[in-house]
């Protein structure tokens, strides 16, 4: 959907009147995913206007899974030929990236679970169906508070702030891991300098009224605003960083 999305926006006439709201998966990964073109290139067709928010990704198991932390998974799984399952919604994604390059820096062979419902997900490994999720924090919430499943690690360098007693994956000795998904707003190539810089004006006034940030922090993200020259910046060192980790952790369709 996020690739007709695309399509549909560089079909339409520069304007000015057409936006488009996209994930990191999007812009990042899908280049990289297949030997068929999604027909187009990020870099070339799309301009950041500005990033809007960051969405940290989580580790978990089952309540009764016999680890609470990363040491105790890769301990977990000691002497064990078959792989460790662990759920992935969209091949390619941060999520999918996260988790096998947690499983291995651990050490641990993994084996991706497709799936379509990202809620089934913590449903499945909350009945011990799946043994690991990897997973945003919004779904997981309720199934954390119940006490249904546990989270081994948030993986970036820095604690959430609606959950600060996780511990992260750098705290607990793999060092640089700092994967999360994050969304941004973006024209398509050949709008006017000016009208780019008209919405990122009008975004750098919502960011700076709380009311903004604080409605992007209830929906479990984390604000994150950066203007057009800062998110062209970070959007093409994130493509690099996700092209590199693809290919060593042999990721495709």
């Amino acid at each position: 959907s996020g690739v007709i999305a695309v399509n549909q926006l560089l079909r339409r006439a520069r304007d000015g009147k057409s936006l488009l709201v996209a994930n990191s998966g999007l812009i990042c990964n899908t280049p990289f995913l297949s030997s068929t073109p999604p027909g187009f290139k990020p870099k070339e067709d799309l301009v950041p206007i500005c990033t809007l928010a960051e969405s940290p990704i989580f580790v978990f198991v089952g309540k009764d899974y016999p680890a609470s932390n990363l040491a105790e998974l890769k301990q977990s799984v000691q002497g064990r030929q078959e792989p460790l399952l662990y759920s992935v919604t969209a091949a390619g994604s941060a999520l999918h990236v996260g988790g096998a390059l947690v499983l291995h820096m651990l050490g641990i062979k993994g084996q991706a679970v497709p799936y379509r419902n990202s809620d089934q997900v913590v449903i499945d490994v909350s009945e011990n169906r799946l043994p690991m999720g990897v997973h945003v924090w919004n779904s997981m919430a309720p199934f954390v508070q119940s006490g249904r499943i546990k989270v081994l690690a948030v993986l970036s360098e820095r604690p959430f702030s609606a959950a600060p007693q996780i511990a992260t994956a750098d705290s607990q000795g793999l060092k640089g891991v700092d994967i999360y998904g994050w969304l941004g707003l973006f024209m398509a190539a050949g709008e006017s300098d000016g009208t780019i810089q008209g919405y990122e004006g009008r975004l750098r006034a919502f960011f700076s009224d709380r009311e903004f940030p604080d409605f992007i922090s209830k929906l479990s993200y984390v604000p994150s605003f950066r203007d057009s020259r800062s998110s062209r910046s970070f959007v093409d060192a994130e493509t690099r960083r996700y092209e590199k980790l693809m290919k060593e952790l042999n990721i495709s369709v």
